[in-house]
């Protein structure tokens, strides 16, 4: 084997007998081999500091310096090749103390002429297994990687799957505080209606002074206004009915800041809206586009700072699309972050208030509606999400769920 991926190999031969030299070389060339020759250990030593070699052949017996003192010269150096060494004779110490070294293989002179004609297949065979151990020692790295990969990716799951779990419990609470405030919503309702009524008797019947009339008018309005309040909580709570209809975006989304009022109050955070009055009806699930209005406004509550902020609410529309922005002051995404904050169950947020639903469920649900979500973001400077809905009405899921 003269040759490896195409490349040639080359030697070099630290030999001082220059006719035994010449020979080896001249034999070594006509099997395909690149072979350089040097006298002594320091021309081997600097020829192997300028040149990249596969592999040594050298002699024992040299000059200056024996080959056993070379070999631990360039193994301090850290510049050793595989190497043979090349004895006149069977000194079993002297083979002991190079294979400490890392001896490739040696071979022994011989005054028959055997030597020049074994050498050849020799270095093929010798090759052949420094080729095997380089594979041998490859695989084993590799093997070492992908296990540490394995590893890694099985304990990145367990923390994973620990986080979903955690997230699913604490979805679970939240769909059971829902559940149960649905229920004290409706409890309300029947003792409201009844002091409307007894409100409504004593301005209709008793003969109230102008100021007592106006507070009772006043009364009933608030009433009006709580009992709409109610309304909008159960049918928040209540799971969609996914039918499609036409409704106003901006009345929407009034009526989630009257939800999120009491948050924004909270958080010190302004609402600037700019609403553009070219805005049509639009075709969809209203509670579902409510759903992701919460979600959003939500979110830019939490991102606030303890001073508080500004929520900006735009919309417009382009491009036969309704683009509605809401923008804010608050402490950004990073950017390692950008690309998961659609994914499920994924959250900045502490356990006890986010789950990692809210963003994948609001994009599966503008999908749904032939739209798109998208966000921008810098941090320490606020983020703004962008949905745009289909100006135009959409019947086509109306179609297809009758059979049209």
């Amino acid at each position: 084997m003269n040759n490896t991926d195409n490349q040639v190999v080359r030697l070099l031969y630290i030999e001082d007998d220059p006719g035994l030299a010449r020979l080896v070389q001249k034999r070594l060339v006509r099997q395909g081999y690149e072979v350089d020759l040097a006298v002594d250990g320091r021309d081997g030593i600097s020829m192997l500091q300028a040149g990249s070699y596969d592999l040594l052949l050298i002699d024992y017996m040299l000059p200056l310096k024996n080959g056993l003192e070379i070999i631990r010269e360039l193994k301090d150096q850290e510049m050793l090749p595989p190497f043979v060494m090349v004895t006149g004779g069977g000194n079993e110490q002297v083979a002991v103390e190079v294979m400490k070294l890392g001896l490739a293989d040696y071979i022994v002179k011989d005054t028959e002429g055997r030597y020049l004609e074994l050498l050849p297949s020799f270095i093929e065979r010798l090759l052949a297994r420094q080729l095997l151990y380089r594979e041998k020692e490859q695989a084993e790295l590799a093997l070492q990687k992908a296990n540490a990969a394995l590893e890694q990716m099985v304990s990145d799951k367990t923390k994973k799957l620990k986080q979903t779990h955690e997230q699913l419990l604490h979805a679970e609470k939240l769909g059971a505080v829902g559940r149960l405030s649905a229920s004290i919503a409706h409890e309300f309702n029947n003792p409201l209606c009844g002091i409307m009524n007894v409100i409504s008797g004593i301005k209709n019947r008793a003969n109230l002074s102008e100021t007592d009339d106006e507070l009772a008018a006043l009364a009933l309005n608030e009433c009006s206004r709580i009992k709409a309040l109610i309304q909008n909580l159960q049918s928040f709570n209540r799971p969609s009915s996914g039918k499609r209809g036409q409704f106003d975006i901006h009345q929407a989304l009034d009526q989630m800041l009257v939800f999120a009022k009491k948050e924004l109050k909270l958080k010190k955070v302004r609402v600037t809206k700019q609403y553009s009055p070219a805005v049509p009806l639009i075709w969809g699930v209203e509670d579902q586009i409510k759903q992701v209005f919460v979600n959003l406004l939500n979110n830019a509550c939490d991102a606030m700072p303890p001073e508080g902020g500004e929520v900006a609410i735009s919309t417009c529309v382009t491009d036969g699309f309704i683009a509605l922005s809401i923008s804010d002051t608050g402490g950004g995404i990073s950017p390692e972050s950008m690309g998961e904050i659609f994914e499920p169950f994924f959250t900045s947020k502490p356990a006890v208030k986010g789950t990692g639903l809210g963003l994948s469920v609001s994009y599966g649900i503008i999908k749904s509606h032939g739209g798109d979500i998208s966000v921008k973001s810098s941090e320490g400077k606020g983020s703004t999400f962008t949905i745009t809905l289909p100006a135009e009405r959409r019947r086509l899921h109306e179609e297809e769920n009758s059979g049209g």
